[in-house]
């Protein structure tokens, strides 16, 4: 049988042909099964994410916070993210703080999840409001972060928790020197990092205050034990708002602050110690125990542990103007000395709360020094006139006196020791007492008169005497109640030789008013002419 030459090259084509089709519906076959494994894995992952993940995410997130916690429903997701409608964590009936999400975005490894079965979170709330009251014993957050939650076949942790663009309202426990309301931060942004099972916390946060004034804080918190240490900064901080957050000795209540602060709390926050510096512009503060406020407060504060040093510090005492450098120890209470700069009478007055009918005018300057505990400090210095002093109706040209102020809320006290005094009528006043301000009003002090000039001291009080007596030497006492006038001055060993001849004695009672009585028994002896005793009673309506 012959062939044709060209038989085998017809049989070609249909082979090839063949192969083709077979190529093709293999490539139809296992494209089918591959888009219908990917429309399946699809179905599945979405069916696990609403019915299985989303749901897994809002369990462990409850039992790592150790609150109540509901999510709204998944707005969308991806292979490594989930973005949930909102979220909230009620307060409970033990725990105030609560949160209010607008949305919830959670990030995770779905390689981690499947090789390892652990389910790391990183969680971003977005636009939350947050409440967070401080407890009684000063702590802030008493929430604690479980670790590694997750009964079922998948565990989870929480690697980081992010706020986007919330409001926080901080609401401080009440205390002695803190203002009362709460601490509101707007456009609030940061992030907490776990370690270490969740038992070391890392931070790092900012925000605007509602008062006025921008915050920065990075830190560090220790669980168990329990102890932060923080990195603060501030500008333009309303004053207040750090007493609000902070238990200090002092009630800063108005003015603002600039600082660089390192904070370190340890369990017993008594021993809140801070490094660092501040500059204070127009403060106004209260000390406790102490009745005037600081105002005009102006200068820079040095923080080393529980020491806070003044440096050039300018403010006013009620309405004493003082220049202040020194230290105040949270534990062991003031050290500070000071210049009081040139005031009225009339303001030390109404400084120390001394309602009195008895006028007084002139001007004084004092340097002081300030020590005791920061519940009963004690003031002592030394005070000079810079301007005539007048008391009623004597003018002293010379005033100088050391003193000690012992102060609290209910009670002060004044201690005046080595006083001598030049009155304009000539001669010293030399003496010394004390004036109990408070729940023990009273004022009691003694004084020596020498070589003063009772011709003047009579034309003051409008006393007439019958002749010139020349100078007066006497003893003094002042007693009586700052708050019942008049006060009494009592006189006594009365010595006067008149240029004329002769001796007089004399003694008596003066009340310090306006319209005082004055009431002496003179004895005169050996003066021109009859030797007279007589007494003399006068009483003065002006």
């Amino acid at each position: 049988m012959t062939h044709s030459p060209n038989s085998e090259n017809n049989q070609k084509p249909p082979n090839r042909r063949l192969w083709l089709l077979l190529l093709g519906r293999t490539s139809l076959a296992f494209g089918v099964v591959f888009l219908v494994g990917i429309a399946v894995g699809a179905w599945w992952a979405r069916s696990y994410i609403y019915k299985d993940l989303a749901p897994l995410v809002q369990q462990n997130l409850e039992q790592l916070l150790g609150r109540p916690v509901k999510v709204g429903k998944v707005e969308r997701f991806s292979l490594n993210s989930l973005r949930f409608s909102s979220l909230s964590i009620p307060a409970t009936s033990t725990d105030p703080d609560q949160v209010v999400a607008k949305a919830l975005d959670v990030q995770f490894s779905p390689l981690q999840l499947i090789l390892t079965r652990k389910l790391a979170l990183n969680v971003t709330l977005v636009q939350p409001n947050v409440y967070i009251q401080q407890d009684k014993d000063g702590r802030w957050v008493t929430a604690q972060v479980k670790a590694g939650e997750g009964k079922g076949a998948i565990q989870t942790e929480l690697e980081t928790l992010q706020i986007q663009d919330g409001n926080v309202e901080l609401s401080p426990a009440s205390g002695t020197t803190r203002p009362k309301g709460s601490v509101i931060l707007n456009q609030f942004g940061g992030v907490a990092r776990f370690f270490d099972q969740n038992q070391r916390i890392g931070y790092d946060i900012n925000g605007q205050l509602a008062r006025g004034g921008a915050v920065k804080i990075s830190g560090e918190t220790q669980i168990k034990a329990q102890q932060t240490n923080l990195k603060l900064q501030a500008q333009n901080l309303q004053a207040s708002d750090i007493s609000r957050l902070i238990e200090l000795p002092i009630a800063l209540q108005a003015g603002r602050i600039d600082a660089d602060l390192g904070v370190q709390i340890p369990p017993k926050l008594s021993e809140i110690a801070v490094i660092g510096t501040a500059t204070a512009n127009q403060i106004v503060a209260k000390i406790p125990k102490i009745p005037q406020q600081v105002s005009n407060f102006n200068g820079r504060f040095l923080f080393q542990g529980q020491t806070v040093s003044l440096e050039n510090l300018n403010t006013n005492f009620g309405k004493v103007p003082i220049v202040a450098n020194g230290t105040i120890n949270t534990q062991t209470g003031f050290n500070l000395s000071a210049q009081i700069k040139p005031v009225s009478a009339k303001n030390i007055l109404d400084t120390l709360n001394v309602n009195s009918s008895l006028p007084a005018s002139g001007e004084v300057q004092a340097n002081i020094k300030v020590g005791g505990a920061l519940q009963k400090p004690v003031v002592n210095g030394t005070l000079s006139n810079t301007k005539p002093i007048q008391v009623d109706r004597l003018l002293f040209t010379a005033v100088n006196t050391d003193f000690r102020l012992n102060v609290s809320q209910t009670a002060s006290q004044i201690v005046v020791s080595n006083l001598k005094i030049v009155p304009a009528a000539g001669g010293q006043i030399t003496g010394g007492g004390q004036a109990n301000i408070g729940a023990k009003d009273n004022v009691i002090f003694n004084a020596q008169v020498d070589g003063v000039s009772g011709d003047i001291l009579a034309r003051n009080y409008g006393v007439a005497l019958p002749i010139a007596v020349g100078n007066i030497s006497a003893k003094a006492e002042v007693s009586g109640s700052l708050s019942k006038q008049p006060l009494n001055l009592d006189i006594s060993s009365v010595q006067v030789t008149p240029p004329t001849g002769g001796r007089i004695t004399a003694s008596g009672q003066v009340q310090l008013a306006p319209q005082g009585q004055v009431a002496l028994g003179i004895q005169a002896q050996g003066l021109p002419g009859n030797a007279t005793r007589s007494r003399l009673r006068y009483f003065n309506s002006n």
